[in-house]
């Protein structure tokens, strides 16, 4: 016993010897948890990528869904459930039902959640970024929001983030477009 606390990573040649294959065991536990960490790591960078994406490519559009977003919460929660959880349903009766295009159909439900996650994220996470930095420009507002709603994803929290942000911010960004049309057909012309 006293050789396993003089020398507790077994380092100690053929007299704690005996204690190799249980070290060995921890150390491939933890490189297997470390090493399966690394894909759950990228899709969140993916994600915070992704959302950063739907604010650059549609600036005013995200601007009126924060707009929205502040006027309509429930609506576009509501617009944002269906739109985002229907086909993933839909695609994962599918998926059920139809064993053979298991692979296409795994690959499409990931890129619809996926993409859709993106621009709840740009969503909600420009919308509490200006609650911060109201100061600053629109990247920096919504690359602090995003930090914001990306880092509970590794925590217990995550997946209620998830499930609440990504379709908030979808119904805001949908509804949005209707607010735009609307106000384009109402205005005065000369």
């Amino acid at each position: 016993m006293s050789d396993i606390k003089s020398d507790p990573l077994g380092l100690g040649g053929p007299a704690v010897s005996h204690h190799l294959p249980e070290q060995i065991d921890r150390f491939n536990k933890a490189q297997e948890l470390a090493l399966g960490a690394v894909p759950y790591v990228g899709l969140l960078i993916g994600i915070f990528g992704m959302a950063l994406l739907w604010m650059m490519l549609a600036p005013d559009r995200q601007r009126l869904a924060v707009d929205r977003l502040r006027q309509a919460p429930i609506t576009c929660f509501i617009v944002g459930f269906f739109v985002w959880s229907i086909p993933a349903i839909f695609l994962t009766f599918v998926l059920i039902k139809f064993g053979e295009t298991r692979l296409r159909g795994q690959i499409l439900l990931g890129l619809w959640v996926f993409f859709w996650a993106g621009a709840g994220y740009a969503v909600c996470a420009r919308a509490l970024g200006e609650r911060l930095l109201s100061d600053r420009g629109p990247v920096a507002q919504t690359a602090l929001g995003l930090t914001g709603l990306v880092m509970p994803l590794f925590t217990l929290i995550g997946l209620p983030v998830l499930l609440i942000s990504a379709p908030l911010g979808v119904g805001a960004w949908l509804t949005a477009g209707r607010k735009k049309a609307a106000l384009v057909e109402n205005s005065p012309t000369k």
